[in-house]
C-alpha cells in the first residue's frame, strides 16, 4: 500500500491528467514519464512486449517515482485482474466490454467483499507483506483501486447504458482504434461513425459525472475532448513515441543524407561536419 490514489486525488480536484504508456518491459521509461510530469502510466499488458508477472517491476518504479501504475490487463479474467491489483497497480483497465455482464465481472474481480469476490491473501506486495493490518488494507483498496471499463466494441457502444449502470465502474476508457477495425473501418479513427460511437459513449458517461480516458499520440482537438467529458489523456506508447519521434528526425535531415549520397569521395559534407 503506497498511500492515497493520487490520479484519484487529482480528478477529484477537477484537474486533467495526463500520462504515458508503457509497451516496453522498461523500468527506465516508467522513471523518465514521472521525470516528465506525467500523472499516472498504464502499463499495458494486453499489447505490451511482458505479461502481468513481469509487469510487477514498472508498478515499483512506478511507485518509487511517484506516478500511478496503470495496468492493462489482457482480458476480462478475475485472475489477471486480482494479479495486476496484488502488484501494487492502482487500477486496471478491463479491455472489450460490451455487456452488463461483463462489467459486473470486472468489478467482482477488483473489489474485497462486500463489494465484490477478489481473491485475498495478506502476504501480496500491495499489503505489504502481511506488515499492514489487512482491515484497513482492505477498506484503502476499495476505496482506491480505479476500475476502468474500456468501451471498443460496437455492442459495448449499443450497451454503453446498461454497463454504466453497473455500480463499481470509476472510469471509463475510449477504444476507438479497435471501434474502426470492428466496423470494418481500417483504423479510420475520424469516420463518421466511429465518431458518432464516441459521442454517444461520452454522453452517457456525462450523465452519470463518470470521468473517460482518451488516448492521443498528438494534442488534436484537445479542448474538444475535454468539454466532451474527457479528463485523463494517455499520450501515445513509449514505441510509438520512439518510432514517430526517430522517423521525424530522419525526415528533417533526408537532405543531408542525399547530399552526402552525391557529394564525391573525399569531401566533407555538413552532416559528416556536423557529426564531428
Amino acid at each position: 500500500m503506497s498511500g492515497p490514489n493520487k490520479l484519484k486525488q487529482l480528478l477529484a480536484r477537477g484537474e486533467i491528467a495526463f500520462g504515458g504508456v508503457s509497451h516496453l518491459p522498461s523500468t527506465a521509461i516508467v522513471e523518465l514519464m514521472a521525470s516528465a510530469g506525467y500523472d499516472f502510466d498504464i502499463i499495458d499488458t494486453e499489447h505490451g512486449t511482458y505479461d502481468v508477472d513481469s509487469a510487477g517491476e514498472l508498478i515499483r518504479a512506478a511507485h518509487g517515482a511517484g506516478i500511478t501504475p496503470i495496468v492493462r490487463v489482457l482480458q476480462n479474467d478475475p485472475g489477471l485482474i486480482m494479479k495486476a491489483l496484488d502488484l501494487g497497480a492502482h487500477g486496471v483497465i478491463v479491455p472489450h466490454i460490451v455487456s452488463k455482464e461483463g462489467a459486473q465481472r470486472a468489478v467482482d474481480a477488483a473489489r474485497y467483499a462486500p463489494e465484490g469476490h477478489r481473491g485475498s491473501c495478506p502476504y501480496i506486495a500491495a499489503a505489504e507483506f502481511s506488515l499492514f493490518d489487512w482491515g484497513e488494507y482492505q477498506d484503502w483498496a476499495n476505496r482506491e483501486t480505479m476500475l476502468f471499463v474500456l468501451i471498443e466494441d460496437k455492442e459495448g457502444v449499443q450497451n454503453i447504458d446498461e454497463i454504466l449502470s453497473v455500480k463499481g465502474i470509476d472510469a471509463v476508457f475510449l477504444g476507438p482504434f479497435d471501434m474502426s477495425v470492428g466496423m470494418g473501418l481500417r483504423g479510420n479513427t475520424m469516420h463518421p461513425e466511429v465518431q458518432a460511437s464516441l459521442a454517444k459513449v461520452l454522453t452517457a458517461c456525462r450523465t452519470r459525472n463518470l470521468p473517460v480516458m482518451h488516448a492521443l499520440l498528438y494534442p488534436t482537438d484537445i479542448d474538444k475532448w475535454i468539454e466532451s467529458g474527457v479528463r485523463m489523456f494517455a499520450h501515445g506508447s513509449d514505441t510509438a513515441v520512439l518510432a514517430q519521434g526517430s522517423a521525424t528526425f530522419l525526415r528533417s535531415v533526408q537532405g543531408f543524407r542525399i547530399n552526402r549520397a552525391s557529394t564525391k569521395p573525399g569531401t566533407i559534407t555538413d552532416a559528416e561536419s556536423y557529426r564531428s
